[in-house]
């Protein structure tokens, strides 16, 4: 009763906060900022969002949004662009802060979604738990992309699969729970979390897909990168995940003809940040932009939302735009998805 009490006071102060810039905004200050982009700048409303992209999933995230904090929305690439939210919601019940980063990509063009891994070494995925997996985080598998692969521009990219090891009571070597491919070769085939795994996929002919077990047995040979996942969140664009714990979270999604894929990062295990996200805000998110099929990845400590701000293949190029909630900073992790201007 007391946590809650206190809990709801910090929300509050957060709220006076907000409107209080809100009241800024209205006087002449500019909100919305765009780095390696457009710019979307305009006068909000109190609590309103700033950009075109932020009304845009206002309008269509089906009441989760009450009050924008902030928001932020630029483009990578033409086919990639960048929403970063800050809002109040009460879809559970009470008042809530939450701290959203999506990145919106349309396969189309010449950006693909491509798997990562320590080192951007095949070898350092373990096929099984007598095979030993290096872990590493986000910002240097990236990097490790861009120095080995000049021809390409890694413009982002976030973490992957859930994997044993790190803060998992049963470690296996740090053996990814999931299938994963990389520059079309099967580099683990199997599903060593249960039934509860999926995955996410880059075909031969350039469109993504979110795979059931059975769906990945039929179309392995199509498959030129992949990553596992956990929970199915949308199928066919029904909610299927109704866990409503929130924690933060890291889902990967895709449109009905496989071209746009969304990814999404939320944080959270902070009351005065973002309290994270439960599967049903999380698949009302990717509805929002108008995903029919997603799966959840690793998420807590896992979750990471990276993006290139420089030139250069240095890590330093590349920069972690959500706040993870370990106290030590990024999760060195088992894989992820770069996003790729080939």
């Amino acid at each position: 009763m007391i946590l809650s009490s206190v809990r709801k006071l910090v929300i509050a102060l957060c709220l006076m906060s907000l409107m209080g810039l809100a009241s800024c905004s209205e006087s002449g200050a500019e909100t919305g900022n765009t780095q390696n982009g457009n710019s979307q700048t305009e006068k909000p409303q109190k609590g309103q969002a700033s950009t075109e992209a932020g009304r845009r999933f206002v309008e269509a995230s089906g009441g989760l949004v009450t009050s924008v904090w902030s928001d932020r929305a630029y483009a990578l690439h033409d086919n990639v662009n960048v929403l970063e939210m800050e809002y109040t919601g009460d879809y559970t019940g009470e008042k809530e802060l939450y701290s959203m980063f999506v990145f919106e990509v349309d396969l189309s063009g010449d950006v693909t979604i491509m798997s990562t891994c320590a080192d951007d070494d095949p070898l350092s995925i373990g096929k099984d738990e007598s095979h030993f997996t290096k872990l590493q985080i986000i910002r240097e598998q990236l990097s490790a992309m861009q120095k080995k692969r000049p021809s390409v521009t890694v413009l982002g990219g976030v973490n992957g699969d859930f994997f044993y090891g790190a803060t998992s009571a049963i470690k296996k070597n740090n053996l990814p729970h999931g299938v994963m491919h990389k520059d079309g070769v099967c580099l683990k085939g199997t599903f060593d979390g249960g039934e509860v795994c999926n995955a996410f996929a880059v075909l031969d002919d350039g469109t993504a897909a979110v795979l059931s077990q059975t769906e990945y047995a039929a179309c392995k040979d199509r498959i030129t990168e992949a990553i596992g996942g956990r929970q199915r969140l949308l199928d066919g664009g029904k909610i299927v995940s109704n866990t409503a714990k929130l924690d933060p979270r890291t889902a990967v999604g895709v449109t009905a003809d496989g071209k746009k894929v969304v990814i999404v990062v939320v944080d959270g295990r902070n009351d005065s940040y973002s309290v994270g996200a439960s599967y049903p805000i999380l698949s009302k998110i990717m509805l929002a932009y108008g995903v029919t099929d997603a799966v959840n990845l690793d998420g807590g400590g896992s979750s990471t939302f990276v993006v290139r701000e420089g030139n250069g293949d240095a890590k330093e190029v590349f920069k972690t735009h959500n706040r993870p909630s370990d106290k030590t900073g990024d999760r060195a992790v088992a894989n992820g998805l770069a996003i790729v201007q080939k």
